[in-house]
């Protein structure tokens, strides 16, 4: 059972990283695009559709990833996998306020970019 979570979790970590990258580059590549578009409408449903209910930005992936951390008997100590991503990699404990408007601003600024590229260009 034990392989199986570890495997999960990195299955969730490599889900969750390729959902990032694809968030703030896909807008970039024509191939991408349409693809781009459906990923961050889909983070919206999440963050603000969801988020009504469970806490607005709450994130399915998230949510799952760490049920399967507390399994393993691991607690995340961050609300959200990007400030668990850069806490891990800088080895800091960066403020929750900061991480939160950098996530917010980045997809923000991705929404824009992939709606130009979409319906203006």
């Amino acid at each position: 059972m034990r392989i199986k979570l570890l495997f999960m979790d990195y299955m969730l970590h490599m889900v969750h990283l390729s959902i990032i990258f694809l968030c703030v580059t896909g807008w970039m590549f024509e191939p991408t695009r349409t693809l781009h578009l459906v990923v961050v409408v889909l983070i919206a449903v999440s963050w603000f559709g969801l988020g009504k209910f469970f806490g607005y930005g709450y994130c399915v992936l998230t949510d799952t990833q760490w049920r399967v951390k507390r399994k393993l008997g691991q607690e995340p100590h961050a609300e959200s996998y990007v400030k668990y991503v850069l806490d891990k990699v800088t080895g800091r404990n960066i403020d929750k306020n900061i991480t939160d408007r950098l996530t917010l601003y980045t997809y923000a600024g991705a929404v824009i970019l992939s709606l130009v590229v979409n319906f203006i260009l």
